[in-house]
């Protein structure tokens, strides 16, 4: 089935696709941010889950530059990034994205698997 689980140390709690509005059942990858919520990279889109409420972003409805996100990533600073395949790295601002290929930056390629922050606090 797939979709997202979460463990409270007594109860399990499911989300898919047939019961809330996550995008799509094959998750990527998860993060979580200083406000509480819990991002999630999906093969069809972004979500958050701020404990009650759900939010999606995807091409659709957003700036968000490829559905598909492998990687979500919350820097030290709480922001949030994605890698995408095909379509770049992308930051969200708190209202829309920020987006990078190969043609308007240094990327050597529009797909990005994964993201970090070093000592430096360098992305």
């Amino acid at each position: 089935m797939g979709g997202l689980c979460r463990y409270d140390g007594s109860t399990w709690t499911s989300w898919n696709t047939s019961n809330s509005p996550l995008p799509e059942n094959f998750v990527r990858d998860i993060a979580h941010d200083g406000l509480g919520r819990v991002w999630v990279g999906t093969t069809a889109g972004l979500a958050y889950l701020d404990g009650v409420t759900w939010m999606v972003f995807n091409m659709a409805n957003s700036t968000i530059p490829g559905d598909n996100i492998p990687t979500v990533f919350v820097d030290r600073e709480d922001v949030l990034w994605c890698g995408t395949i095909n379509a770049g790295l992308c930051m969200f601002d708190g209202k829309g994205f920020i987006n990078w290929t190969i043609a308007n930056s240094g990327l050597s390629d529009n797909t990005v698997l994964d993201i970090a922050q070093d000592t430096a606090d360098r992305k």
